[in-house]
This record gives C-alpha cells, structure tokens and sequence, in this order.
C-alpha cells in the first residue's frame, strides 16, 4: 500500500501523535468541562458559560482531530495486514467498504476542524470587538453552532456515497474483459461501449441504464466495481486533485475552495484580533508581555494552518489546470500535510496541554540549575576566613593560547 518506508514511518509517526495527543487532551478536557463547578461558586454566571464554550469547543475539535488519527492509523494498519501481497487485492481493497469509510472519516475530520476553527476565531473576534454582547451569550447557541459544524462537515464527507443518476461521483470500472489491455476502465469508455451495443439511436443519459446494459449484453463479463471520490489511491485519500476529464472535479474545486477561504477568514479575523489587543495608547510591561505571547501564538495558529491547507490547494488548483503529480503526492499529503493540523492544535488551541508542558520546561529547566550549581559547588574550595573561593586551573604544556588567557581570566 505504502511502498516507500520514509512515509510508511510518517503515517505512524503523525497517527499516533494525532490518536494519543487528542485523545489525552479529550480525556482532560472532558474531565475539566464536567468538574468546573466545584469550586467555582465564587464565579459569576457569565464567566462560567465563557469557560464551559471555549472547553466545549476545544472538545470538539480535539473530537474532529483525533479521527484523523484513526484515519492514519487504520491505512498503515491495512498496509501491515497486506504486507507482501497488496497487489493481489489492490482492487478489492479500494472498493471494501473498509476504504470508503477511512476515507469519510478523513474529509469528515479535516472539514469539521476547519469550521471549528473558523468558529474559535469568530468568537474571539466577537469577545474582542464586542465584549458586552458575550455577556448575553447563552450555552446552547454555542451547542447549536458546534452542531452546525458537524453536520455540514458530515454532509461533506458522505455526499460522495450517494449513487447519482449520472454516476458523478465514478470515475473508473473494475471490468474484466477480452477487447480492453486493462480490466480496469473509464467510465465514459463504458458509456461509449454501453451506446454501441444498445441499437438505440440516442445515447444513454442514466448511469444505470448504461450499467444494465453492458450486464445484459455481456452477461460473462461482470461489472465487479466502481471506483470513485474515496477509492482512486491505496490509502484512500479523498480525490482533492481532480482533472477535468474526471466527473467529479467541480466538488473536488468546490473543497479545495472552501478550506482555501476559510483560511483566508482566520487569517484576516486573527490579523484584526491582534491589532485591537495590541492597540492600547498606553502599554504597560505587562500588557506588551502579554501582546508577545499573543503574536507568537497567532502565528502558530496560522502557520499550522497554512503549512496544513495552501499546499493542497496550490496542488489541487494545478491538478484542475492540467499539470501532473507525482503518485507519491497523494500519500504525502494524506500521511504529512491533511495531519499537521490535527498533530498540533491540542499543543495550540488546549491550556491544559499548554499547561502541561510549561510544568515540564520549569522542571527541566530546574533541573539543570541545579546539575549546574553542583558542578559550581565541585569547583569551590573554602578558605581559612570560611569563604568559598573557586579553584584556579594550573596552565599545563598542552594548553593552547586560547585556552591559557581563559585560565588567566579565571583567576
């Protein structure tokens, strides 16, 4: 399935980061969303219902992330399962259903978190701009616009399963035959066979009717499957590079389009964020601390997002204009690009892992003031007055110049 082992490892390095680092930051998310009452009676009504949305919010889109991890880890674990024979049930394996719902879970992953992104970035322009009006806000407006997410993002995903009358969403035909060198066929040269045995002087609209003709006609040459918008790669990439000879290009546009905007969106909502926080005529120290920790997390945020979507799109919108890609494309941008988003927003958009891992750079950092003061402490001698002197080092034959002015500096 993954032949080349550089991205093999990717698939598992990025999927167990996106499977555990969401999972975890769920878990805790969850956990603080069900236990921030206690000990917050202190705590007026409105701050409550802030807290309570924004880790509400963080939970979905933890959710829409971690299903990316699964997505990953569900392809490279086929991969291990096939290992060896992959291409004997290459064909099959594109057309299980296995593939299909991998597939649906990636675009299902990838469209939620950008919408629960792009809704992130609306209410804390809201909260910037207009921050009377959050005092107003109520818990299930926030339920409602989280539903909102999943549900467009859900008909996204699923919209391809749909069997349509003109068959939009197929793009080639497991066909075994004796006229083709492939049992592997377009569909338009299905259509243009199922016309000339037809004996009708009009040609066939309806997918269907295209398919039960060639059944009836070559009734020992069976139609084994439909290859479409889920199953055109081994890992069962959703098809966001699309030529125009293939059915579904216009969706595949309308995708690549619709992230490539809400990116713009975020860019444009964080950009004024900044300028209004930072916009104070008179800063003190600790606000312009505060605006720098703003403008490196900001940038985070959009340089994930942007390394995360605007290749895909500069590719996909290459693809439409007729150049070609390289078949390792497709994996790289399933196994590293689509993934990068999913890696990093529980590190980005969770203060509990931000939490988390300030405690470990204190403890680290701990750790070595205190290996340091030891080694400091090795060095000291006491003198007959009680006071701690360091040694001096004794220059040697061997010392460089370099190394005889630092000892001369030293005492």
């Amino acid at each position: 399935m993954i032949a080349n082992p550089v991205l093999r490892s990717l698939f598992w390095i990025m999927g167990l980061v996106a499977f555990i680092g969401n999972l975890v930051t769920n878990i805790l998310t969850l956990k603080e969303m069900v236990c921030q009452d206690k000990g917050s009676k202190s705590v007026d009504k409105h701050n409550r219902i802030v807290k309570l949305g924004s880790r509400f919010i963080i939970f979905n889109l933890t959710l829409s992330d971690f299903l990316m991890g699964v997505y990953l880890l569900g392809v490279v674990s086929q991969g291990v399962h096939y290992s060896g024979h992959y291409c004997f049930v290459d064909k099959k394996w594109r057309l299980s259903n296995g593939c299909w719902i991998l597939g649906t879970v990636a675009v299902l992953s990838s469209e939620a978190s950008a919408f629960i992104m792009a809704s992130m970035s609306t209410l804390r322009l809201v909260s910037i701009y207009k921050p009377f009006l959050t005092r107003t806000m109520k818990f299930k407006w926030i339920i409602l616009v989280g539903v909102l997410c999943w549900l467009f993002s859900s008909l996204v995903a699923f919209l391809p399963w749909i069997q349509l009358k003109s068959g939009y969403f197929v793009s080639e035909v497991w066909f075994p035959n004796h006229f083709f060198k492939t049992d592997t066929i377009s569909k338009h040269e299905l259509i243009t066979i199922a016309n000339q045995v037809s004996g009708s002087n009009s040609s066939l609209q309806s997918w269907f009717i295209v398919k039960e003709t060639i059944s009836y006609k070559f009734r020992y040459n069976e139609i084994k499957g439909e290859f479409g918008f889920y199953s055109k790669t081994s890992v069962c990439m959703p098809q966001f590079y699309a030529s125009t000879s293939e059915s579904y290009w216009e969706y595949s546009t309308f995708l690549i389009t619709l992230n490539f905007m809400l990116f713009i969106y975020m860019v444009v909502v964080y950009v004024l964020v900044y300028k209004k926080a930072t916009g104070a005529k008179f800063p003190t120290f600790k606000s312009k601390d505060r605006n720098e920790d703003m403008q490196k997390r900001i940038s985070r945020l959009l340089l994930t997002d942007f390394f995360c979507w605007i290749p895909v799109c500069i590719m996909g919108y290459l693809k439409v204009s007729g150049v070609s890609l390289p078949p390792n494309a497709y994996i790289a941008s399933a196994g590293l690009l689509l993934p990068i988003n999913s890696a990093m927003n529980p590190l980005l958009y969770s203060p509990l892992i931000s939490q988390c891992m300030s405690r470990a750079r204190k403890r680290l950092t701990n750790i070595l003031l205190l290996i340091c003061s030891r080694h400091v402490d090795d060095a000291t001698t006491v003198n007959d007055k009680g006071e701690h002197i360091r040694e001096k080092p004794t220059p040697t034959a061997t010392d460089s110049p370099l190394e005889l002015r630092e000892i001369r500096n030293n005492c």
